[in-house]
C-alpha cells in the first residue's frame, strides 16, 4: 500500500521545480519521465528538457540550448533528505535525487544543433571579387547552385609580371567564412598572411583540399591550420623556403588523405617517412628536396599499395640507381617524376626493374635511351615526357599540382562552372590549375 505524499513535501517539491520562468515551446526537449535519467534534447534554439520527477527529485526546465550551444540546467532548487528533491544540476549536468536510487533526478537536456550558416550566392560573389582584386590570379569553382566550393589565389611573379598587388591579408582570410560550402583552397605567395591568418581554415569543416606554396608571411605553425580538418583528401606543403622547421609531426592521420606533397624541412626523412606511413590510402606522393633514402622508398612501397603517382626530388645524394628496384614493386604506378639529379639509368643498371609496371603511362624526367625503347616495347601506351605524342591522360599526369589525381578524389574538379580572374579582371577562358 502506497502512503499519501504529505502536503508539506508536495509544497517543497513544487518550490524546488520553479527553476525556469519561461514556459515550454515546440522546440524544447521533453522532460524525463518518473525515474528517468535524462531530459529531452533541445532543437536549434530550444531548451534542454526538465529532469525526471520521482518523489520530488529533479528540477525545473533547462536553460536555453541550441542557438547558444549551451546545455540547460537540470534543476533549480535544493531538496531535502532521501525522499525529497535533489540539488539542481549545473549546465550539462543532471540534478541528483536523494539517497534512495529511485530519487535520482534527470540530466540536463542535450545541446541543440546550431543552425547551418547560409550566405546568399550574390554575397559570395561580391566577397570573391573583392578578394580576387587583391591577387594577380584567382580561379573560382562553383557547385550546381552557384555556391563557391573552390578558390585558388596566386600572386606568383609569372602572373603578376611587373605589377604589384598587395595579396591577401589576415583580415581578408577571415572572409573565407563567407563561403560555407568551400571545399578546396590554394594559396601561392600570400606574403602578408601570417600563421594566425591561416588559422581560419580550422573553421572550414567541409575542407577537402588545402594547398600552400611560398607561405612567406608565416612560420611553421601555419600547418596547424588544417590539424582539425578531418575530411582532408589533398595536402600540399610546397616551396617552404622561408619556413624554419616543420609542424608536420603535430598533424594527425587523415583517414581520407589521397594526395600529398611535401617539400623542404617537411620532406626531411625523420618527419616525412612517419607521416607518409600513417596514410596507406595515398594514391599520389610528391617529395621535393627530400632526404629520404633508397631504403625509405622501399618502406613506402610496402606501405602504400595503391600509389599511382610518385615524384622524387632528392636533396643531395640520398638516393641512387638502387631506388628503381623499389619503384618496380609499386605495381599501380601510372606516373614517375624524377628530378634533383635522379634519372632512369641504363637497363642493367636499374631500368629493367620498371618493366613490370604494366600501368605505367609516363615518366617525367631523364630516361636512358635504351631503357626508354625497351619500356615502350614492353608497356603499351607508355611514353616519356617530351618524347613522342601523349594522350590527354599523360598530359594531365605531368601536372605540377596533381590535377589528375585531385580530379579522381575531388569530383567537383570536373565541373565546367569555373571562372578565372587576372588582376581582378575576368578572363574569357579558364587556364590550367597547374601553377608555380
Amino acid at each position: 500500500m502506497i502512503a499519501k505524499t504529505p502536503l508539506w513535501l508536495f509544497a517543497l517539491v513544487m518550490f524546488a521545480c520553479q527553476g525556469a520562468s519561461a514556459g515550454p515551446t515546440d522546440d524544447d526537449g521533453e522532460g524525463g519521465g518518473p525515474g528517468e535519467v535524462s531530459g529531452g534534447a533541445g532543437e536549434p534554439g530550444g531548451r534542454g528538457g526538465a529532469g525526471g520527477m520521482v518523489q520530488g527529485a529533479g528540477g525545473g526546465l533547462g536553460s536555453t540550448g541550441g542557438a547558444t550551444q549551451t546545455g540547460g540546467s537540470a534543476g533549480a532548487g535544493q531538496g531535502g533528505g532521501a525522499a525529497a528533491a535533489g540539488a539542481g544540476g549545473q549546465p550539462s549536468g543532471g540534478g541528483m535525487g536523494g539517497a534512495a536510487p529511485t530519487n535520482m533526478g534527470g540530466a540536463a537536456g542535450m545541446v541543440g544543433t546550431p543552425d547551418p550558416v547560409v550566405v546568399p550566392v550574390a554575397e559570395q560573389k561580391q566577397v570573391m571579387l573583392e578578394l580576387f582584386g587583391k591577387v594577380c590570379r584567382g580561379v573560382v569553382t562553383y557547385d550546381a547552385n552557384d555556391n563557391v566550393i573552390a578558390l585558388n589565389f596566386s600572386s606568383h611573379q609569372s602572373f603578376c609580371g611587373t605589377q604589384e598587388h598587395p595579396g591577401l591579408s589576415d583580415d581578408d582570410m577571415q572572409k573565407l567564412l563567407k563561403f560555407p560550402s568551400l571545399r578546396r583552397v590554394r594559396f601561392e605567395r600570400m606574403n602578408r598572411v601570417t600563421s594566425a591568418g591561416y588559422g581560419v581554415l580550422a573553421k572550414l569543416k567541409n575542407l577537402e583540399a588545402a594547398l600552400f606554396a611560398y607561405p612567406d608571411g608565416a612560420n611553421k605553425d601555419f600547418m596547424l591550420s588544417v590539424k582539425d580538418n578531418a575530411r582532408l583528401k589533398v595536402l600540399e606543403l610546397k616551396h617552404l623556403f622561408s619556413i624554419s622547421g616543420t609542424s608536420l609531426p603535430s598533424l594527425p592521420a587523415y583517414q581520407d588523405l589521397r594526395v600529398l606533397e611535401l617539400d623542404n624541412a617537411s620532406a626531411e626523412r625523420s618527419v616525412a617517412l612517419p607521416f607518409i606511413k600513417k596514410h596507406p590510402a595515398l594514391i599520389s606522393l610528391q617529395l621535393h628536396r627530400t632526404s629520404l633514402t633508397n631504403a625509405d622508398v622501399s618502406e613506402i612501397a610496402d606501405t602504400l599499395p595503391n600509389l599511382e603517382g610518385i615524384e622524387l626530388k632528392p636533396a643531395g645524394s640520398s638516393m641512387n640507381n638502387g631506388v628503381f628496384e623499389h619503384l618496380g614493386r609499386m605495381k599501380k604506378l601510372k606516373v614517375i617524376q624524377l628530378a634533383g639529379g635522379l634519372s632512369v639509368p641504363a637497363w642493367e643498371a636499374g631500368g629493367k626493374y620498371l618493366e613490370g609496371l604494366t600501368n605505367l603511362r609516363l615518366i617525367v624526367g631523364t630516361v636512358d635511351g635504351g631503357t626508354e625503347a625497351k619500356l615502350k616495347a614492353a608497356i603499351p601506351g607508355f611514353s616519356v615526357a617530351g618524347s613522342g605524342s601523349q594522350t590527354q591522360e599523360q598530359s594531365e599526369l605531368r601536372s605540377k599540382d596533381n590535377i589528375y589525381f585531385m580530379r579522381s578524389v575531388l569530383p567537383f574538379f570536373l565541373t565546367d562552372k569555373k571562372e578565372e580572374y587576372k588582376m581582378g579582371t575576368k578572363q574569357s577562358t579558364v587556364g590550367s590549375e597547374d601553377i608555380g
